[in-house]
């Protein structure tokens, strides 16, 4: 099916008809399964379970996704796509929404087959008219940023909110954005902040950066610099990338002179977020920034540091491959 200039009409009587994602034990199933996977190191299969969590709707199903397709090379990426071309082909032609759904992320990021935005809009939008919470979130994120259709902020809005109500954070911290820009709605940083904590508190590690970041500097709130600090680090966590960079910040700025002002902390987020494409100038820019500030040895600090690190993400990658092997092992009696 082409794109159509009517495209708003077709999806103006979306229903959700799937329920709300947040509560679906194929979400959760996947999302455990691919972390298991990932503590064994099985990094290809536990991208696919990924891809699966993140259209079952899991919270952390999205950020587990893009993490590991920036961890595995483009040929390991192509070859899970191609693998899972052949699974859903045939579904996706029968009008199954969840396959329909994953064929569209394949064609929307170029995994496995040439990128196509307007393939991936359609299949979207077939899922859309069988109610696929998840598709009418994509749906509204095409609408938005006029991706093989014309934008349509407005449109976008609604479909966002129809999403958010039924528990899609990703949708929730969205809406925020549009308060924070006035993006079709008047600029309003409270209702911004209201929708960034609802998405933040259903673990979306965006909306956890976006309101640490605002908490922190007091931005439509009154200033907790100790809470905004929580928030980016459990961002942090989930290896969002902006959220490395508004820690720098946030423990570079002057006026927090004190306990939360330290030139090596933020010479640490600094540094790991340059390993991230969008926000590596950025970072250089402020390591340099920081300089005469640190002391001598910070570089060998850091990377003893970031060695630390490492160690402690590979010991619970093996506790959640353990605590899995014993759910496994239980289901047998």
């Amino acid at each position: 099916m082409d794109v159509v200039s009517d495209v708003v009409n077709l999806i103006k009587p979306v229903k959700v008809l799937v329920p709300p994602l947040s509560d679906s034990k194929l979400g959760i199933d996947h999302q455990e399964e691919g972390e298991g996977l990932e503590a064994t190191k099985d990094f290809k299969a536990a991208f696919r379970c990924f891809i699966y969590s993140a259209t079952y709707g899991h919270p952390r199903g999205l950020a587990s996704r893009n993490r590991l397709a920036l961890c595995l090379s483009a040929e390991e990426v192509q070859q899970v796509g191609k693998e899972l071309i052949e699974e859903v082909s045939d579904k996706a032609r029968g009008g199954d929404p969840a396959s329909l759904h994953v064929l569209g992320i394949l064609f929307d990021k170029g995994w496995g087959v040439g990128q196509s935005f307007g393939r991936a809009f359609n299949c979207y939008l077939k899922a859309v008219e069988k109610g696929f919470l998840m598709s009418i979130y994509n749906v509204a994120v095409f609408l938005a940023n006029g991706l093989s259709v014309d934008k349509d902020v407005d449109e976008s809005m609604r479909l966002y909110n129809i999403a958010a109500e039924a528990g899609v954070a990703s949708a929730m911290n969205n809406i925020g954005t549009y308060y924070v820009a006035g993006q079709g709605v008047p600029v309003d940083h409270q209702k911004a902040n209201d929708w960034f904590f609802k998405a933040a508190n259903n673990d979306d590690s965006v909306a956890q950066s976006n309101l640490g970041y605002r908490m922190f500097f007091g931005v439509g709130c009154k200033p907790d610099r100790d809470e905004g600090i929580r928030l980016l680090k459990k961002s942090v966590e989930a290896e969002y990338e902006d959220a490395y960079y508004k820690l720098a910040l946030c423990y570079s700025d002057t006026r927090g002179a004190g306990p939360l002002f330290s030139p090596i902390e933020a010479a640490y987020y600094a540094n790991y977020a340059m390993k991230f494409e969008n926000v590596e100038k950025r970072a250089l820019s402020l390591l340099q920034a920081l300089r005469g500030q640190l002391p001598s040895g910070w570089e060998k600090a850091i990377q003893n540091r970031v060695a630390a690190d490492a160690r402690v993400k590979e010991r619970r990658r093996q506790d959640r491959a353990v605590r899995k092997y014993i759910q496994d092992i239980a289901l047998l009696f």
